[in-house]
């Protein structure tokens, strides 16, 4: 599912707001893998297979997700080396992630980030260790599953292949 800005990433309805499970038809009960806070929009998994979702969602398996991060402020190279090698959030230091620049304007930068843990909000609190802001965020892949060019609100089923790669990174296969 492309998740749009101001959807909240449950199946459970909470509040009034939006939430993902409104954008697929009714029918069997699937679940989203992770989240996505209700400001970013992008790749969110949906799922029915309890045990994948533990998975690919525990620390243990790193599991790579993409991000395309648009920040305000100089995104200088000892600002990137200090978001690739980790720093310290809340009491524990983040994974070192995969950071480079696609392209940058005079007054923001995009950046492809790639992350292999899920902490809450993990790119928003790690920017302003650094004096970047996050204009918008966009998860572009979990795993081997792309975005590519589904329109934000749609979804598509996943492709057996694409499934049977999830499963084989958690040493469900």
């Amino acid at each position: 599912l492309n998740k749009p800005v101001g959807v909240v990433s449950t199946a459970k309805q909470q509040t009034d707001e939006p939430i993902v499970t409104d954008l697929i038809p009714e029918g069997e009960r699937v679940y989203p893998v992770g989240r996505l806070d209700k400001e970013s929009r992008g790749l969110i998994l949906l799922t029915n297979d309890g045990e994948l979702t533990h998975r690919l969602t525990h620390p243990k398996y790193h599991i790579p997700k993409t991000y395309e991060v648009t920040v305000s402020g100089a995104v200088t190279e000892k600002k990137l080396n200090i978001l690739r090698s980790g720093l310290v959030l809340g009491d524990k230091k983040t994974l070192p992630s995969d950071v480079v620049v696609i392209d940058h304007g005079e007054e923001t930068t995009l950046l492809r980030m790639v992350l292999y843990e899920g902490r809450n909000r993990q790119i928003r609190r790690m920017m302003p260790v650094v004096d970047l802001h996050v204009i918008d965020l966009n998860r572009v892949a979990f795993g081997p599953v792309k975005l590519n060019n589904l329109e934000s609100g749609k979804f598509r089923e996943a492709l057996k292949e694409e499934v049977d790669l999830l499963k084989q990174l958690v040493r469900l296969s």
